[in-house]
């Protein structure tokens, strides 16, 4: 991949699936700047769950208006005007990580490298917790066929 349809700065940052899901990622951290780590996370699996990167460009703002606080027009601006200084600083927290494939998962601080299995990511983020484990990690989650996996 590479250009104008996966790239911005030539070529500097590119998106495996191209410029909409590389356009998304700094909407993203421009919402996690502005509006915190919570809802980053809320616009985040809003965003995943109605929109792809065929249509993200067009499909975030409908996504966006349905939380509260979130300014379409400031996300607009930062992502016109800072994505390349996000997008600078997200790679240099790639490199001091080691993150080097999608998705990296960090438990505690340590890299998880198990299975992509639901059952397995529960495990290992329940085994994390000394005592007082969430009530989630009592619940039985099945395996699926289709995981995520490989480097990108």
């Amino acid at each position: 991949y590479g250009g104008e349809d996966y790239c911005i700065e030539d070529g500097k940052y590119c998106s495996m699936h191209g410029i909409q899901e590389l356009n998304q990622d700094v909407r993203e951290l421009c919402v996690n700047k502005y509006y915190g780590i919570g809802k980053y996370f809320e616009f985040v699996l809003l965003a995943n769950k109605e929109c792809d990167y065929n249509n993200v460009d067009t499909c975030w703002e409908a996504q966006a208006e349905k939380i509260d606080g979130i300014d379409k027009e400031r996300i607009k601006e930062c992502q016109s005007s800072e994505a390349v200084e996000l997008l600078e600083k997200e790679m240099e927290l790639d490199q001091l990580l080691g993150v080097s494939g999608s998705p990296t998962v960090f438990i505690e601080g340590e890299a998880y490298s198990g299975s992509r299995q639901p059952a397995d990511f529960q495990k290992a983020l329940c085994d994390a917790f000394d005592s007082d484990k969430p009530d989630g990690c009592s619940v039985a989650l099945e395996s699926t066929e289709d995981v995520a996996s490989g480097q990108c």
